[in-house]
């Protein structure tokens, strides 16, 4: 049995009033036309070796694509409002609304595009 002083807290969160403080980002975008994207994570808690992370993303909406690779790392995310479409690529969009759960595995390679400002909570797994 682990010594309680390892054994990390339960975090509980109200993810739409997000709170704390907030990380802000900008992502560029992909071609002469588009501009950048804001986006802000507030990581409400992480392990000590920082490969596991709990916490809220915001992001304005975007003009367009936006690449996305999952490289050592995988998420999952629920959708809290707005919207994000995901793309895989060569293959179809996904939308993911209000109250969708998202599980993006080690590895995947697609894009995202964010058509109203997009609010949703978080883990984020390092391999």
């Amino acid at each position: 049995m682990a010594d309680q002083s390892e054994v990390p807290a339960v975090v509980v969160f109200d993810g739409a009033a997000a709170g704390g403080e907030e990380i802000v980002r900008m992502i560029p975008g992909l071609g002469a036309d588009q501009d950048e994207v804001e986006c802000g994570t507030t990581i409400h808690s992480q392990s000590d070796d920082g490969r596991v992370a709990v916490g809220v993303w915001r992001c304005e909406p975007t003009t367009g694509w936006m690449p996305m690779e999952m490289v050592g790392r995988a998420e999952f995310f629920q959708v809290l409002e707005g919207s994000m479409i995901l793309r895989e690529r060569g293959g179809e969009q996904i939308e993911a609304g209000p109250g969708a759960s998202v599980y993006s595995p080690s590895g995947w390679v697609g894009e995202w595009q964010v058509p109203e400002r997009l609010l949703k909570t978080f883990v984020s797994f390092e391999n």
